[in-house]
């Protein structure tokens, strides 16, 4: 295996993948292509195999030598698992957006793996190595895929304090990206007959394209004054989406889609101190009457669900493919469920609570993949509770305006059957 993986490295030779223009901060948006590009399906190619390289490279220098050097080796592990998924999701892919989502995701898994590798930088050169070359790869896919690069350091290990001015404008104006690219999607699918359905699609193209510039536009030097000022094109398309979706019948998905928008728009209303009128949403993070907020509640909820979900699945895993991964995944993401749910019931400042949910929406992507790769589509009891445990999670996703997409859980009814169930 060592053997092959130093072929690889010599035949694609230092610089084959490096030197890679960072996509995202300063980089011009422009709208994209209709289907995937067909070189993504190589490029996700090596990026299993270099992250099967890694978890070599830590099996054989980190694992034993340092605290959590085994989390490494699993993170890394799950990585290669993801870009497995990541590959085979994409073939034959017509959907950008549905492959656009797909990425986050494993972005997502990456630079928290990559943050704690940073911290160990010089302790294993070969490690070292091998990070920089899916660093740049995953450069090279944020290029291809057009999706923009995540806030500098926002999923990294940090447990300081909640990023506040622009930088916070940055994770905020990420989200809104995300939001605008999903409700364009959503226009383009369900409004493909619909006669207003042209000039809806148009304008949210337009939003994506505006929002894209607005994100590029930031840099935590900039004074403040600066990310509000250039604002503008981004609200006036905005309102004129908003009057069209608020005076015209439109489905529930795109409606549901304007909402999702709407919220992170509101919380940059609020970060940037704009005075224009903001959007109407249907949950906002501090309501304007005052009382409690509903993300004391959400959280409560999801804390709850984790913990049932931990009991109910416990009994079974040991004839469940992959299934001590899965509880241990499940217990993971019930310690992240339980800390989020202290800070929710003593803040209610957007950012910090975004931040402190950073650890719920890790945890949760990696739990929704492993599920996803086990179940199969399968449906049963404990696929239902981890439906729900999702819907909570995308709640609060979207009243936070994280970054990203939730993930989804990809059930459908086939019986009594449930992958928990060990099969004989």
């Amino acid at each position: 295996m060592r053997q092959a993986r130093l072929r690889r490295l010599a035949i694609l030779g230092i610089g084959g993948i490096l030197g890679m223009a960072q996509a995202g901060l300063g980089q011009p948006y422009n709208p994209a292509p209709a289907g995937v590009p067909p070189e993504v399906d190589q490029m996700a190619t090596r990026l299993s195999e270099y992250a099967e390289d890694l978890g070599e490279e830590i099996s054989e220098d980190l694992a034993r030598q340092v605290p959590g050097g085994g989390e490494l080796l699993r993170e890394a592990q799950e990585l290669q698992q993801t870009a497995d998924d990541f590959r085979n999701a994409v073939r034959d892919q017509k959907d950008l957006f549905r492959a656009q989502q797909i990425y986050t995701g494993i972005d997502i898994a990456w630079h928290r793996l990559k943050g704690q590798l940073d911290q160990l930088a010089g302790r294993a050169p070969d490690v070292d190595r091998i990070a920089r070359r899916i660093d740049s790869l995953d450069a090279q896919l944020h290029q291809v895929l057009r999706v923009n690069t995540l806030p500098p350091n926002y999923y990294g290990t940090g447990t300081g304090p909640a990023p506040t001015g622009t930088t916070e404008t940055q994770r905020l104006a990420y989200a809104l990206v995300n939001r605008a690219q999903a409700l364009a999607a959503t226009v383009r699918a369900e409004m493909g007959g619909d006669p207003n359905g042209p000039v809806l699609m148009q304008e949210t193209d337009r939003l994506v394209q505006a929002a894209g510039q607005y994100y590029n536009s930031l840099n935590p030097n900039l004074p403040p004054n600066a990310a509000s000022g250039s604002f503008g094109p981004v609200d006036a398309i905005a309102d004129r989406v908003e009057r069209f979706v608020t005076s015209n019948p439109l489905s529930a998905r795109v409606q549901n889609a304007w909402q999702a928008f709407a919220s992170v728009e509101v919380l940059i209303h609020q970060n940037l101190g704009l005075a224009a009128p903001q959007p109407n949403v249907t949950i906002m993070i501090q309501p304007p009457q005052g009382g409690q907020s509903p993300v004391l509640a959400l959280a409560a909820q999801l804390d709850r669900q984790a913990d049932e979900f931990v009991d109910a699945i416990s009994p079974t895993v040991g004839g469940v493919p992959e299934g001590g991964l899965i509880l241990n995944d499940a217990q993971r993401l019930q310690g992240a469920t339980d800390g989020f749910r202290k800070v929710a019931a003593s803040a209610n400042d957007p950012g910090q609570l975004a931040y402190a949910f950073r650890e719920v929406d890790v945890c949760w992507q990696r739990l929704a993949r492993r599920i996803n790769r086990v179940a199969q589509g399968q449906m049963g009891p404990h696929i239902a509770m981890a439906l729900r445990i999702g819907q909570t999670c995308e709640q609060i996703h979207r009243v936070l305006g994280m970054p990203g997409y939730p993930p989804v859980i990809m059930g459908a009814p086939t019986g009594p059957g449930d992958f928990f169930i060990p099969r004989r």
